[in-house]
């Protein structure tokens, strides 16, 4: 986050001016060195001091208090032909359009209103997290659409992940039972392992805080798929103590 920009936006917002000097003078002033220590000779080189423009001071419980308030005129140029879902740093736009013509159009429109705010902002785009998911019914055909950014291009995918769950076009949440079926076959074996040594106790504990949480994520969302019987049939197959 640029400091100028985020001062900017405080005193848009309308803070008081106590409240936006003190920021100003929590954030400006700072200065930072890099020091690269080469192994098994015991040689230190260091940058010089430079004064840092961007960011907040790690482990700042303001970092994202500040970054909320960076990204929050965000959704306001993309409500137009769209319903922006915000994140902390995940950012996900949904189109509904009965045609293909009109979802095309609206997404270039809403990828060329993202390239410019994250340019006006200092911000780069991730493109290897950036994807196109076009929500269908099975038989349904896909709407192929490729969005460039940097002599980039990417096109319609059959699933992404989002805040850790995988998400196919179709809803059937195929992929992320997969995914969740080596996890949990992992999570067995360790289960299994530590019967061997540990009291029931102890297992019953380990299950709810680390077999458990895992089974839960996102089983609002899986558990109405005709696929999850997989799950509890190996659940209930090896899990047993």
């Amino acid at each position: 986050m640029n400091h100028g920009i985020l001062l900017s936006k405080l005193k848009f917002y309308g803070k008081r001016e106590n409240f936006f000097s003190l920021i100003k003078t929590y954030l400006e002033g700072r200065y930072q060195e890099v020091q690269i220590n080469v192994k098994n000779r015991h040689i230190i080189t260091s940058t010089e001091w430079r004064k840092v423009s961007c960011g907040v001071p790690q482990d700042s419980v303001l970092g994202l208090l500040f970054f909320l308030m960076y990204i929050n005129d965000l959704p306001l140029i993309l409500e137009r032909y769209s319903f922006p879902v915000l994140c902390t740093d995940a950012t996900s736009v949904v189109i509904t359009v009965p045609s293909s013509t009109n979802f095309m159009s609206n997404s270039r429109e809403i990828f060329s209103q993202l390239k410019k705010w994250f340019c006006a902002n200092l911000f780069k785009l991730n493109y290897d997290t950036t994807n196109v998911l076009h929500f269908r019914t099975k038989n349904s055909l896909i709407w192929d659409t490729k969005l460039e950014y940097n002599n980039i291009s990417t096109g319609t995918k059959l699933d992404t992940t989002f805040l850790g769950i995988i998400m196919d076009s179709t809803l059937q949440w195929k992929a992320l039972i997969d995914s969740l079926l080596m996890k949990i076959n992992a999570a067995c074996y360790t289960l299994r392992t530590l019967k061997l040594i540990m009291s029931q106790q102890v297992l019953v504990m380990v299950y709810f805080s680390y077999f458990y949480l895992m089974m839960s994520y996102g089983i609002i969302f899986w558990g109405v798929s005709p696929h999850n019987i997989n799950i509890f049939r190996l659940k209930k197959k090896k899990l047993n103590f």
